[in-house]
């Protein structure tokens, strides 16, 4: 099945501005866990799923970035919990503009707790995040976002719900 082109948002805790060209390049998190070095922008079909693909520091402004037009993405390979995250790949350069600056306070909410879990494996020396962690990461951000601003949480609902037509479409053509 084809998959149709849609926005897709970056979250990051770096200012590129109110608009962004993503150059090729491979993100410093897939060298440090291991996953594949292909240049490439990773992106999610929501805000919340952003918060859930990656730990962010709570100290610092999160970015959150959406492509500028409708794009078609590209499914990774190599990244452990792409089903969970639905974590997309775009190959750059990707044109992305700033729609948000999540505040400190949000930041906090959103990952505090998550931030801390992850120095306790880092602590055990984890290879990796094991899917509980993920999971209440993703409930954090949701409630801390949607307590923030009810768009952000609005909008995961119409792609949540996306989701679910695109599996139960595919799931009928695989059956069928």
């Amino acid at each position: 099945m084809k998959e149709r082109k849609k926005h897709w948002y970056h979250c990051c805790q770096h200012d590129h501005g109110r608009e962004w060209v993503a150059e090729k390049m491979v993100s410093q998190t897939a060298v440090t866990v291991g996953e594949p070095k292909v240049p490439r922008l990773c992106v999610c079909p929501s805000i919340a799923l952003c918060f859930m693909a990656r730990y962010y520091f709570p100290n610092q402004l999160i970015y959150i970035y959406r492509t500028a037009k409708e794009r078609s993405s590209v499914t990774p390979f190599g990244v452990r919990d792409a089903v969970m995250t639905r974590e997309r790949w775009l190959i750059p350069p990707v044109n992305m503009i700033l729609l948000a600056t999540v505040p400190l306070s949000v930041v906090w909410r959103a990952t505090a707790k998550a931030h801390m879990r992850s120095l306790g494996l880092i602590r055990e020396r984890a290879k990796t995040t094991p899917w509980r962690h993920k999971i209440q990461a993703y409930a954090e951000a949701v409630k801390a976002l949607g307590t923030h601003d009810s768009t952000w949480t609005t909008q995961f609902d119409r792609s949540y719900s996306q989701m679910l037509t695109e599996q139960r479409f595919s799931f009928d053509l695989a059956t069928a």
